[in-house]
């Protein structure tokens, strides 16, 4: 089972009880997200149980988290665990990390291995893009005038306004290697993965997974797989100069398995975010003009509801593979 984890340095959440203003819109919505957010993996740097039960007593925010966690790690040295190249790559894959003391050392180390950290001075700054009450994660796939530029995803530049850091990514679309007159992946799937990966680190490794169709309706290959990987390679590398793995599964029908729950819309998985279509990624012609007026969704994993619908969508996902 795939698991999240919120490692929380006791400072960064005793910092924000006090400072606390309900006034602050950023402020009343991360409490709300702390308040309700249910199983997670607990790593917070306490020495053990009874100080806990302290630490509950003082805060309501502890006594919110510990309620709802169906375990909970002591780490006394937070810091030094959090920069571990082995706790980074263990355990959830999922993690959110809440640190006050020694977030500079911090910071860079995280970003650099795909993961998002908080203090207190950035959360207003940072916040927002994970929040659907603080600005929207909906849009609509049109480049009409009549729509506010604020619902509208009219270029794939629009990505970028919910960058974060990034250490694989999956990509569920049925269609998106398809070459058309009207659909190419050079105006396509090559911008939207610039697009996720524009804030990648040089020589950072991320895993880039895609799912689609590999064969024409006679049983063929629509295309040649090692060229086509390269090609998306090497446009990549004119911008992005993480280290890439790229692979490319193919998708069949028949392998589908029939009690499949999820994955009636096209998706990307990122480590923080599900992003879902109404309809194939091929978004934008080659002359700028729309192909379809498709809604595109943004939802953060750490949402209760957000993350039961990825750990679906990943047992849907192996069941096909597997056959």
């Amino acid at each position: 089972m795939i698991n999240k984890q919120l490692i929380l340095d006791r400072e960064f959440i005793d910092n924000f009880f006090i400072s606390y203003d309900r006034e602050n819109d950023t402020h009343t919505d991360f409490f709300e997200f702390l308040r309700l957010v249910i199983n997670f993996e607990l790593v917070i740097n306490i020495p053990d149980f009874d100080t806990l039960e302290d630490a509950a007593r003082e805060n309501p925010l502890i006594r919110f988290l510990t309620q709802k966690v169906p375990k909970v790690v002591f780490e006394k040295n937070l810091n030094k665990k959090i920069t571990d190249e082995s706790f980074l790559k263990a355990d959830a894959p999922v993690k959110l990390f809440l640190v006050e003391n020694g977030f500079e050392d911090c910071e860079e180390k995280l970003s650099i291995n795909g993961f998002e950290i908080f203090n207190n001075r950035v959360l207003i700054e940072k916040w927002g893009k994970y929040s659907k009450k603080l600005k929207p994660h909906k849009f609509k796939v049109t480049k009409s005038k009549s729509l506010p530029k604020d619902y509208k995803f009219d270029s794939w530049e629009k990505i970028k306004e919910f960058t974060h850091p990034i250490h694989s990514i999956v990509i569920f679309d049925r269609y998106i290697l398809k070459n058309t007159s009207n659909q190419k992946i050079r105006d396509n799937l090559v911008p939207l993965l610039k697009s996720l990966l524009h804030a990648s680190h040089d020589g950072q490794k991320i895993h880039v997974t895609i799912i689609t169709v590999i064969k024409d309706k006679y049983g063929k290959p629509a295309f040649n797989l090692k060229n086509i990987s390269s090609e998306i390679i090497l446009e990549l590398k004119k911008d992005i100069k993480a280290d890439l793995q790229l692979d490319i599964i193919g998708y069949e029908k028949a392998f589908e398995p029939k009690d499949i729950s999820g994955l009636k819309s096209r998706r990307i998985y990122t480590n923080y975010f599900i992003v879902k279509s109404d309809d194939s990624f091929n978004y934008f012609k080659p002359n700028g003009g729309i192909n379809n007026r498709s809604d595109i969704e943004f939802e953060f994993l750490f949402d209760n509801f957000s993350f039961s619908s990825f750990t679906e969508d990943m047992y849907d996902l192996k069941n096909m593979l597997i056959r």
